[in-house]
């Protein structure tokens, strides 16, 4: 990746927190040569250990299976195809999540943002899934 690139991931993260009020985030972006992702720009990510990083993927590659947002109310009546994401969440204490696949250039991404249950009550809507959207639709 560019210098260049990874600045404009290191914004879209930036005002993509800024715009849902989360606290912390991630972007990743699909490795077409290996199929996996690189975990591209972060905020106040730390390194998981390899329980949770199985629960994040597992976020991830819905959103890349599917192509559709995901976004979380109540961690605790998550769909059971989560398998697992439901420790993850509560481990790190996270309330409300919002994970939306983006295309930009020839990049196949995610931007990751949660709200954890400690720092703030609100969740995570409809509303804030069109934003995020709309944010990323200035970068095609």
């Amino acid at each position: 990746m560019s210098a260049d690139q990874g600045e404009i991931y290191r914004n879209i993260l930036n005002k993509a927190l800024e715009a849902s009020e989360a606290q912390r985030g991630c972007i990743v972006v699909l490795n077409a040569k290996s199929g996996l992702y690189d975990i591209v720009a972060t905020h106040d990510w730390q390194e998981l250990v390899a329980e949770d990083q199985y629960a994040f993927k597992r976020v991830i590659q819905k959103v890349f299976a599917e192509n559709t947002p995901i976004t979380t109310t109540n961690v605790d009546q998550l769909e059971p195809t989560f398998g697992g994401v439901e420790d993850f969440l509560k481990v790190y204490s996270i309330r409300s999540v919002l994970c939306v696949p983006f295309r930009i250039k020839k990049d196949w991404g995610a931007v990751y943002v949660d709200i954890r249950v400690r720092t703030k009550g609100c969740l995570f809507s409809d509303e804030d899934v069109q934003r995020m959207q709309m944010l990323l639709t200035r970068y095609h």
